[in-house]
């Protein structure tokens, strides 16, 4: 009855011992191999860790950059709202105003200068 089952049912060849026992050592070819991979594979995690690291550092300086330019935005809104303050506080008709109001300081007309006299102080 056995027999009569496919072919793939039947069984396979014993597996071979491995060529080298459990003493022996590795030949030059295989340390190659070993070392290639152990490089590749430590490579292959610094170059990960190190983009990981770049992509962080990238990331953070985006963020500080976008935040320093929203700052520089609201220090230039607040320098123009500034100058537009400075410009009415030093227009002449204020300043006249204010001196006029608090100091009681007025423009000097014609009679208070002297009415047009024109004095010559000489020269010494």
């Amino acid at each position: 009855m056995i027999t009569d089952y496919s072919p793939r049912f039947k069984d396979s060849p014993k597996r071979m011992p491995g060529k080298r026992g459990p003493g022996q050592k590795m030949t030059i070819g295989e340390v190659f191999w070993k070392l290639s991979g152990v490089l590749v594979i430590c490579t292959t995690l610094i170059g990960l860790a190190g983009s990981f690291w770049f992509s962080w550092k990238i990331r953070t300086g985006l963020d500080d950059l976008s935040r320093e330019q929203e700052r520089r935005k609201s220090l230039q809104q607040i320098s123009m709202t500034l100058q537009e303050d400075e410009k009415r506080l030093f227009d002449q008709k204020r300043i006249e105003k204010v001196a006029a109001a608090e100091l009681e300081l007025y423009v000097p007309s014609q009679k208070y200068i002297g009415g047009g006299i024109t004095v010559r102080v000489p020269k010494p």
